[in-house]
């Protein structure tokens, strides 16, 4: 999944709907209760990863701020068992 640092005005269909299911999935939305608020849900996102002991981040592939015009970050599933060292603390892994 792509999707830039920069506000965006024109969201991409695909990331709407994995931001929506994630946000479905952690509680964050309820399908005709709740109104869509993507650009909470896209930060919600992006936090998780850097918490998840599965998803690890590929620095060396990143384009931040200054080398590209559309600045991205790049992360791997790893299987489990082979990611992180440390554990997540249940406290600071909820939303």
């Amino acid at each position: 999944m792509i999707f830039y640092f920069e506000k965006e005005s024109v969201w991409n269909l695909i990331v709407l709907i994995y931001l929506q299911e994630w946000a479905k999935h952690t509680g964050r939305f309820r399908e005709g209760v709740d109104q869509p608020d993507w650009p909470t849900w896209k930060t919600r996102f992006r936090c998780a990863l850097t918490k998840l002991p599965d998803i690890k981040e590929l620095r060396e592939y990143n384009q931040l701020d200054g080398q590209t015009e559309e600045p991205y970050r790049v992360y791997q599933f790893v299987p489990r068992g082979a990611g992180r060292i440390h554990q997540i603390r249940p406290e600071l892994s909820a939303f």
